[in-house]
């Protein structure tokens, strides 16, 4: 069996969280890489607290 297209992978987890109204706002990127940098770049401060 062939592997899904990552697109409508993409497309279809979007609209599953939303319908879920699990968040407001769905971010996507074009693999694990960017998705690394993106949420390293924006969400780090609350992945990783300052040390005290």
């Amino acid at each position: 069996m062939p592997a899904p297209c990552p697109s409508t992978t993409n497309y279809l987890n979007q609209a599953l969280l939303w319908r879920m109204a699990v968040s407001d706002m769905v971010l996507k990127t074009g693999n694990g890489q960017q998705a690394l940098e993106l949420v390293h770049a924006h969400y780090a401060h609350l992945l990783i607290p300052e040390a005290a």
